[in-house]
């Protein structure tokens, strides 16, 4: 079910992202429209996700992202092989 609503969000997003880059192109503002890359795809959901998250889940899923960050660093740091 969250899977559906992150789609239907993610379509939403950059469809209306899309519709404002033609009329800003069909308006004569630019000279070419631009087209997202992954990345920036990628920040533009990461940003509507966060907006619409209360401050409280923001923190929690911070908090999250950061405990993963740290277990991989750690993980990484453990099972370096050394030269001798």
């Amino acid at each position: 079910m969250d899977t559906l609503k992150n789609r239907d969000l993610e379509n939403n997003i950059l469809s209306n992202y899309k519709k404002q880059q033609m009329e800003s192109f069909k308006e004569g503002k630019v000279n070419k429209p631009y087209f997202l890359k992954r990345s920036d795809k990628r920040k533009i959901l990461q940003k509507a996700k966060f907006d619409s998250m209360k401050p409280k889940q923001r923190e929690k899923a911070m908090e999250r992202k950061r405990k993963k960050r740290l277990g991989k660093e750690f993980r990484q740091l453990e099972f370096k092989p050394t030269n001798r």
